[in-house]
């Protein structure tokens, strides 16, 4: 009998899927130039909008840019701690959060739009237009922390941060590719636990100079954890809609039910963290019952955002919850795929929900802005991702546990 005669079935076809996904990638050319076309709509809509309205196109690109940032840092956490727990099975997907968390450096430009508009945003800009004498006084009491010198400091600090992490996990990976490659997996092993703190670090104070502070006399030292949190929950709903498109459409081989199952696990589980971080920030706020503190969520229980508060609980919590939970769904790719879509929906309503009402009650909940910079934000992100991906592999095949990967079983 011939050796190939001799060769494992299972074996053959990993070997057969390693190098049908080692082919470069060429294609996404319909989510590049949609990406454009929705990017440059976007823009048209918010220009227009500055002659209108120029502090709701401010509050308007704070929602989308949040909503977007959160998302690439959240897939950014999730390689690093795969790449810290030396995690196999991720190795099969890891790529595809590569392409996420490769549109950092546009992201890194779009906070300039966000910087330009502090001063409409932001109360602590302007302390003596505080009309409540206890808040005004509040507001110059942070003024050493929060002042615009010191903001853009600590924000250029925090993108040169996360653009060091996101070059540093896509770099290495990239860098084991073709014939001249070299096996980085310890190098993102250390880079990643190096790094991981100062994510999250950074990730938390952004959350409270960019978001938390939009209301100066309301302060959470869960918000950070909660943001990130809510990020860490849409980047996994990224990931799952991206795995399965892959593999639907032949892009993405040797992918089995149990990488299906073993993302289902993750989306259960961070739904459930993320109730457990919002739930517990609205308790300890609620037991301790100050006027200050209870008046940011008097702002979000009543009046137009009601019925958005009803609807994370429901849409973010309850639903995705009770269709994860049961063990059959998890193995199912296209309901994982409708659940990833469904949380990327709630996690911008959720990002929308911190954000929007600091605007005050009179001001609309949704406005038609918020779509334009939604437009803007995500079409440039989505084209970006698309154009950095291409000519590279959607797996990282070089690397020496991604046949192991592939024979991932669970149970």
């Amino acid at each position: 009998m011939s050796a190939v005669g001799n060769l494992d079935p299972a074996t053959s076809s990993i070997d057969q899927a390693v190098r049908a996904n080692a082919v470069p990638f060429r294609g996404g050319g319909r989510w590049l130039w949609g990406g454009l076309a929705a990017g440059l709509l976007g823009t048209a809509g918010l220009v227009a909008g500055l002659s209108l309205d120029a502090t709701q196109v401010a509050f308007s690109w704070l929602v989308a840019y949040t909503w977007a940032l959160t998302i690439v840092l959240g897939t950014a956490a999730f390689l690093m701690a795969c790449h810290t727990m030396g995690a196999t099975w991720p190795t099969a997907i890891r790529r595809l959060g590569e392409a996420i968390v490769a549109v950092m450096p546009l992201l890194a430009l779009m906070v300039i739009p966000l910087l330009l508009g502090l001063s409409r945003l932001y109360p602590w800009m302007h302390p003596d237009a505080v009309s409540d004498a206890h808040v005004r006084e509040l507001v110059r009491h942070k003024l050493p922390l929060m002042n615009r010198p010191f903001v853009v400091a600590r924000s250029a600090l925090y993108v040169v941060v996360w653009g060091g992490v996101c070059w540093g996990l896509r770099h290495y990976s990239l860098a084991s590719d073709g014939p001249r490659g070299r096996d980085r997996t310890g190098r993102l092993q250390a880079f990643s636990a190096l790094l991981l703190p100062a994510l999250g670090i950074t990730g938390s104070w952004a959350a409270f100079d960019w978001v938390m502070s939009l209301s100066p006399d309301w302060y959470s030292t869960m918000f950070g954890l909660y943001v990130l949190a809510g990020g860490f929950l849409g980047g996994l709903a990224l990931l799952v809609i991206l795995t399965v498109d892959a593999q639907s459409k032949g892009r993405l081989h040797g992918i089995l039910p149990s990488h299906h199952y073993a993302l289902g696990r993750l989306l259960l589980a961070f739904v459930v963290f993320w109730a457990y971080v919002a739930y517990f920030q609205f308790f300890l706020i609620w037991i301790a019952d100050k006027p200050l503190e209870a008046r940011w969520y008097l702002d979000r229980v009543h009046g137009g955002c009601a019925w958005v508060s009803g609807f994370l609980v429901f849409g973010q919590f309850l639903l995705p919850f009770f269709l994860l939970l049961p063990y059959a769904f998890k193995w199912r790719p296209r309901g994982l795929r409708l659940i990833g879509w469904w949380l990327l929906l709630a996690h911008y309503i959720d990002v929308h929900w911190l954000i929007a009402p600091a605007r005050g009650r009179a001001a609309p909940v949704f406005h038609w802005l918020d779509g334009a910079a939604l437009l803007c934000v995500g079409g440039f992100a989505v084209a970006f991702a698309v154009w950095c991906q291409r000519g590279h592999a959607l797996a990282a095949t070089a690397d020496p546990h991604y046949p192991q990967a592939l024979r991932y079983h669970s149970k």
